[in-house]
């Protein structure tokens, strides 16, 4: 991927816990909407790529099942 650039779409700015969203900056890319977990648990990107409009949902979850972090994704990507 030798001199390859992109867009990065963070969900959160830290060192610790995050996800990313990479697109190929060769696309054009119009940002609708852009939402974002305040822990960077999950990141939703609501973008026209291409003019083609498309939504990404990226989920950093946790190794165990939890009711909570279920609800919490399910109440924001509504």
């Amino acid at each position: 991927m030798n001199g390859v650039r992109f867009a990065a779409y963070f969900s959160k700015y830290s060192k610790s816990r995050g996800v990313v969203i990479l697109i190929n900056n060769n696309f054009d890319i119009k940002e609708y909407v852009k939402i974002s977990d305040p822990n960077g648990i999950f990141f939703i990107l609501d973008a026209s790529i291409e003019s083609n409009t498309k939504t990404t949902f990226c989920i950093y979850g946790p190794n165990v099942d939890s009711p909570f972090f279920n609800h919490n994704i399910s109440r924001n990507s509504g």
